[in-house]
């Protein structure tokens, strides 16, 4: 028996254990946790910009977070991050307030050009 089929069957139990109201209780908890709030890039963004814009977000903390990431979210969030410095670094309008991102960004993404390395990392 596999490993699936043995929680499949535990589950089973479990749910045969339950009554009526208690079983339509446990089915839209799953049912809860199975639908991940989906985001378009937009809203995201605009989530991003608020939670950055709150006194006291903690770098540290969100950091400690990417290394329990799978590798492939770990490659994709890399290269989301290379896009933005891109766009900082091609921008036309700064002022003191972000030059500072501006010129960063330029810097970087003159280095990767240097060295023929690229922002678009693969997906694998």
């Amino acid at each position: 028996m596999t490993r699936e089929q043995q929680l499949q069957e535990e589950v089973s139990f479990l749910i045969d254990l339950l009554d009526d109201e208690g079983l339509k209780k446990f089915k839209a908890y799953l049912d809860q946790q199975e639908q991940p709030t989906m985001r378009s890039e937009k809203e995201l963004a605009e989530l991003l910009e608020k939670e950055l814009n709150r006194y006291g977000f903690d770098y540290k903390k969100f950091n400690e977070r990417i290394p329990l990431m799978h590798r492939t979210i770990q490659q994709q969030l890399t290269r989301l991050s290379l896009n933005i410095i891109n766009t900082m670094a091609s921008q036309h309008y700064y002022d003191a307030r972000n030059q500072a991102a501006f010129t960063i960004s330029q810097h970087i993404i003159k280095y990767l050009r240097d060295t023929n390395q690229t922002i678009n990392l693969p997906l694998i």
